[in-house]
């Protein structure tokens, strides 16, 4: 399986379930939030990520799970309440990928809505790209066709450094 995950892992996270979130979603989250701050803990992240970034308390990172394979076991070993719920998450779970990068988002609802050229619609992106301007989502896509997923982004990313997104 060669599925790339775009996510982040928010230092100091903490969610409580009010009527906007199902039990479900919350222990989710929650789950997949607490194995990649095993993660980062264990420097495990920063070793497997082809993109990593930190600002503002959050650690945002691209990968592909075929790379946390060999930490696998040890992930569910650790200890860490809700591992079993993350691991089947990040391993198992068939997710629908990005519109426009082809990313997969494990944090959020990838559902939204994006107003595209004058006209609001549903769509499903990660979300870096639920802000970009028109002409940047084109690009992106345009990315992803030649180059692949990886390097869509990679592109992601380097607008984010820059202040362009």
């Amino acid at each position: 399986m060669n599925k790339i995950i775009v996510d982040s892992f928010v230092k100091d996270f903490s969610l409580t379930a009010d009527k906007f979130f199902t039990e479900v979603f919350v222990n989710r989250v929650t789950a997949v939030n607490a194995a990649y701050g095993y993660l980062y803990e264990k420097g495990i992240l920063k070793k497997v990520s082809f993109e990593y970034l930190e600002f503002d308390g959050c650690v945002m990172f691209a990968l592909d799970t075929d790379k946390l394979l060999p930490y696998r076991e040890e992930m569910e070993a650790s200890g860490v309440q809700g591992m079993d719920t993350a691991c089947s998450h990040i391993f198992d779970q068939e997710y629908t990928p990005c519109l426009y990068s082809g990313a997969v988002e494990l944090t959020w609802t990838m559902s939204t809505y994006r107003e595209f050229d004058g006209t609001t619609e549903r769509s499903w992106e990660i979300e870096p790209c639920r802000h970009m301007e028109s002409h940047q989502v084109l690009d992106v896509l345009d990315i992803r066709q030649k180059q692949g997923v990886c390097e869509a982004v990679k592109y992601i990313f380097k607008l984010l450094r820059e202040k362009k997104i």
